[in-house]
């Protein structure tokens, strides 16, 4: 079938508007020229993220190609969640493969934030998995400041399966040196859940202009450690744990960008072991917290 004009063609997912259409009837593979449409994320989307409207997925492109029952190929197009007149974000390519509830590879493809180009890559592999959760690299962050330098931050989540995931990630400063780090969560049941993460830091001397004059940094390490966990274990006995602990104040409060983590001043330990049968209970509690100046 070949039709041209305003053509539509809808489906369960999908729905797609183009000015010309050839259709496999046979196949029902299909080609749309100068086409935009839309697929339905579903459900279990939360409404919220996408200011109440339905949770679609927007793309366009010169020619979007049907080439398998949840496939689809874009030459020259882009796609976007946002329902924005100006997406707030948006990645535009020079061709795209989308396996709905999969994935989708692009290749020449630059990310725009409110129409503007931020970042460009050759080729990029994004998750569009059911579950929203798929291993892989993340998006590099690029940063600048005076006691830093120029900075690259690189990740990388492993999803390990339904109950636990772990991230892996490495900071790379001009003239502060390197950092390295590591968060791990989990849910083991009903209460019992944990995250924990790290954080490594191999500074390198430095020095940098202040309103109070030039500030020089001696060469260290420096460490990080949090953590909270909720534990039920066997003999109606539950353990609970929190630990915030870092080796230097000064360090925490120069490079943290989030504001609780600048200002404090305080790291801390603590733990608590506690059980009941019938009318018998126990509890057993450490608590340790240092105060700096």
């Amino acid at each position: 079938v070949v039709a041209t004009g305003n053509v539509v063609y809808t489906s369960p997912q999908t729905r797609i508007a183009a000015e010309k259409l050839e259709f496999n009837n046979s196949t029902k593979l299909a080609t749309f020229y100068s086409a935009t449409g839309s697929t339905y994320l579903g459900e279990k989307v939360d409404k919220s993220f996408f200011g109440t409207q339905e949770p679609d997925a927007l793309f366009y492109g010169e020619k979007v190609e049907k080439v398998g029952p949840k496939r689809y190929k874009i030459t020259r197009g882009g796609f976007t969640s946002c329902v924005q007149p100006t997406p707030r974000w948006e990645l535009v390519s020079s061709t795209s493969t989308v396996e709905l509830d999969e994935y989708a590879i692009l290749t020449n493809t630059v990310l725009k934030v409110k129409g503007v180009p931020m970042f460009y890559l050759p080729i990029m592999y994004y998750p569009i998995q059911g579950d929203d959760r798929a291993t892989g690299f993340l998006l590099p962050t690029y940063g600048s400041s005076i006691v830093r330098g120029q900075s690259i931050s690189n990740a990388f989540f492993w999803a390990i399966d339904r109950s636990q995931d772990a991230t892996i990630f490495h900071d790379w400063f001009t003239k502060s040196g390197q950092g390295v780090g590591a968060e791990y969560r989990y849910v083991a049941g009903p209460g019992s859940q944990g995250n924990f993460s790290t954080y490594y830091l191999d500074q390198k001397s430095a020095s940098y202009s202040t309103n109070a004059g030039t500030v020089t940094t001696p060469a260290q390490t420096n460490y990080e450690v949090r953590g909270n966990v909720a534990q039920v274990l066997p003999a109606g006995l539950r353990a609970r744990g929190n630990v915030d602990y870092f080796s230097s104040v000064i360090t925490r409060a120069t490079f943290n960008q989030n504001p609780y983590d600048w200002s404090s001043r305080t790291r801390s330990l603590r733990g608590n072991l506690a059980g009941a049968w019938g009318r018998q209970s126990m509890s057993v509690s450490y608590d340790t917290t240092e105060l700096f100046y």
